[in-house]
């Protein structure tokens, strides 16, 4: 996944993701559109064979399309809100999206499955609004590397740069993440708002953009990391954890800094046509063992505290996973940044293409 944008912040990406997907339907089947659910959910996101048993259960078709970064999403909402019966955004742009009135509220008393789940401030941020999202999982940011590439196994997040990774370290594209732990690194909150501490931030990473392979997505980083391609890189926690429990050679690092904390929500886009398919794949989706097989296949902490007294106890006791107490005290959620923070993201990622692309390394971002 790749997570955090805000309207402005990067060029929308809809027409690249027309068309791009998966549907359940097998193809010149069109189901009448009345009973179609179509869900707009991250890459990789979901056990598939839950998709497949829903569809048993109820008779429900389900048009299943998939985005790989949040701008990508926002530009998909933004061209058509009617494109999608249920979307999984990413908590801290939910109250944009209200703002700009691309969202309907969902009614939570039809929701049998919302009593399972943890309430709000507990393990999940405060202000989640109830009337506009429910929470899907909830996971973290931190690094990953590869043990057979690493001369020790990095500490923190200043192994971002350390030159004896030069052209093996994977970035996000999204600036906001890229300041996030460039700010945790030098020991500022990362939703530093204070001028000095962004200016100092923007030279650091100014220093770091030469010894980056890529800033890309989190699908990127991953299969660069499981492959070999490359030794280091900052990936959302599930991910890291499912690929560490097939290759051996994957390690991951909670940074002692602390680490970003985010939580991706089930909403309603504002022209969904069939509102009622979406409650019952919610519902479905919220049963505690439907909601256990889901956080197993995934790697990813389940807001769904029935669904955890059925997990097992080497997932639920990983750290990678459900990261300590004192990691998640020194850790925040993003805050929606003002324009001066937008502005300083923009022109530091303009100034890390030029950078870039002088030394002969390619753009490696994607444009403000």
């Amino acid at each position: 996944m790749n997570r955090l944008t805000w309207p402005g912040l990067a060029v929308c990406a809809a027409m690249l993701a027309a068309g791009c997907g998966r549907s359940s339907a097998p193809p010149g089947t069109e189901p009448p559109a009345e009973r179609l659910l179509r869900v707009l959910n991250w890459e990789d996101y979901i056990d598939p064979a839950l998709v497949e048993q829903f569809t048993e259960r109820t008779g429900i078709p389900v048009d299943y399309q998939t985005f790989a970064t949040q701008d990508e999403l926002v530009g998909l909402i933004r061209s058509d809100p009617g494109r999608s019966d249920l979307v999984i955004v990413d908590e801290s742009v939910i109250q944009t999206l209200i703002d700009l009135q691309l969202l309907r509220t969902m009614d939570a008393s039809r929701l049998a499955g919302l009593r399972h789940l943890d309430p709000p401030g507990t393990t999940l941020p405060p202000d989640i609004n109830p009337d506009y999202a429910a929470p899907y999982h909830f996971g973290c940011t931190l690094l990953a590397y590869r043990k057979d590439q690493a001369p020790e196994p990095p500490a923190a997040w200043e192994a971002l740069w350390d030159e004896r990774y030069r052209g093996r370290i994977m970035m996000p594209v999204d600036f906001q993440e890229v300041f996030a732990v460039t700010l945790l690194s030098l020991g500022h909150p990362m939703n530093s708002g204070d001028p000095r501490e962004l200016e100092e931030a923007r030279e650091r990473i100014l220093r770091q953009a030469p010894l980056v392979l890529e800033y890309t997505d989190a699908t990127t980083i991953q299969e660069a990391l499981n492959s070999g391609e490359a030794a280091l890189g900052v990936l959302y926690n599930g991910d890291a954890a499912r690929i560490a429990a097939t290759n051996s050679q994957i390690g991951i690092v909670l940074p002692p800094e602390g680490v970003p904390l985010w939580v991706d929500c089930f909403c309603f886009p504002r022209d969904a046509r069939n509102v009622e398919a979406a409650l019952a794949f919610m519902d479905f989706l919220m049963e505690p063992d439907i909601a256990a097989q889901n956080a197993a296949f995934l790697h990813y902490a389940t807001p769904n505290r029935a669904a955890r007294a059925l997990m097992s106890p080497a997932l639920l006791e990983d750290p990678a996973v459900f990261p300590p107490a004192a990691i998640r005290a020194r850790s925040s959620y993003y805050l929606k940044p003002d324009v001066a923070r937008l502005r300083m993201y923009n022109s530091t990622a303009a100034e890390v293409r030029r950078l870039r692309g002088a030394l002969g390394l390619g753009p490696g971002t994607a444009d403000p």
